[in-house]
């Protein structure tokens, strides 16, 4: 795929989103600086419309007005677009790179008051003593990395399981000579059928990327009883409303 003029921000570690909105805004999100628009007149519609429709080719996919909403992913990379039928004020566009590192590290989290140093102490012993635990957050609020860097403490001996719809987590990439395996959600396994391999595999560790589904949530609950210890995140604005998120969730599949 030609990104063409958006490869100097894929290109850059410090930006972690790419907006495209209203007919030629461009907006970034970085590390160091949070959310920013900048001016680019070469990343306009037409771009961005060819840019799709690569996406679209290579992902077998079809993106017009029949089908508005194209989602794709690389290994590093995960993509959406919204065709201009659906989105009145031009197409919309967001790019989220999910590199294989872990960003985070405990002077960055101290540094920048992400953490308290006594809540760190806290989940670094969560983890040592195998709690189950769900990380919500706002979409971008840095869920994933936190699940990630607390991933990285897990013992070098305890096999960890990964199951994703959209790759983000990486660690069988970020831990080569670990036991990981890295489970993909598709059109033939749902997540009880990969849920149902996964226990096979006796891992100590399950790691669902994102809880957005009664079927994950039901993946959570089954993972818990059988013993296993989980590591997730879940859209919620405070820890506190997981509970009465995940029922809004199973009430979605009654």
């Amino acid at each position: 795929i030609d990104f063409g003029p958006v490869k100097e921000f894929l290109d850059n570690d410090d930006i972690t989103d790419i907006s495209y909105t209203n007919n030629g805004q461009v907006w970034l999100k970085t590390l160091s600086k949070g959310v920013f628009q900048i001016d680019r007149p070469e990343i306009n519609n037409a771009f961005i419309e060819k840019l799709a429709f690569q996406c679209s080719n290579v992902m077998g996919k079809t993106f017009n007005m029949a089908h508005p909403v194209l989602d794709a992913e690389s290994a590093e990379l995960r993509m959406n677009f919204i065709h201009e039928s659906v989105s009145t004020n031009g197409i919309a566009c967001v790019i989220r790179k999910t590199p294989a590192k872990i960003r985070l590290n405990k002077q960055k989290l101290l540094d920048e008051k992400y953490i308290t140093l006594e809540l760190h102490e806290f989940l670094m012993k969560c983890v040592e003593g195998h709690a189950n635990m769900i990380v919500s957050g706002e979409t971008g609020s840095g869920k994933t990395e936190l699940v990630k860097y607390l991933a990285s403490f897990t013992k070098e001996n305890e096999k960890l399981i990964t199951i994703e719809d959209t790759l983000e987590l990486h660690l069988d990439k970020i831990f080569p000579h670990r036991d990981i395996v890295a489970m993909k959600i598709n059109n033939i396994m749902s997540y009880s059928d990969i849920l149902v391999a996964c226990m096979r595999q006796n891992p100590k560790w399950i790691l669902l990327s994102e809880v957005r589904s009664a079927e994950a949530v039901m993946a959570v609950r089954n993972s818990i009883s059988s013993g296993h210890k989980i590591l997730s995140t879940i859209h919620s604005d405070k820890a506190e409303n997981i509970p009465m998120r995940m029922y809004s969730l199973l009430e979605t599949n009654l």
